[in-house]
């Protein structure tokens, strides 16, 4: 909420909770610049880490939007098309792993 607050003389005026209004169009144009800054942040410094470490980049392999918790979860597989006995196997592998889930999340 934005509270502010204007001073003079014998006048005194108070500004809380403003809610802009803001079109479709300029949050999508927004959220684009801010997608194409972050995209280009992220992979400065993917290959800072990758050099610092004389590794190459690979392929992406898991992507989000919030924050990704690696604890007690297998392996990122590449996207691919699994036949029949692999899946029920990766199923099977799937089933046998416990994750953890902290409270309020």
């Amino acid at each position: 909420a934005l509270a502010s607050r204007f001073e003079a003389e014998t006048t005194e005026v108070n500004v809380h909770g403003t809610h802009p209004y803001v079109s479709d169009q300029r949050k999508k144009e927004n959220f684009m610049k801010l997608f194409e800054n972050t995209m280009e942040d992220a992979y400065f410094k993917a290959e800072l880490y990758a050099k610092g470490c004389r590794r190459t980049l690979g392929p992406v392999m898991v992507m989000s939007d919030r924050p990704i918790s690696m604890q007690n979860q297998p392996r990122p597989q590449p996207m691919m098309a699994y036949g029949g006995a692999a899946m029920a196997h990766r199923a099977a592998e799937s089933a046998s792993v416990e994750m953890e889930m902290p409270f309020g999340e």
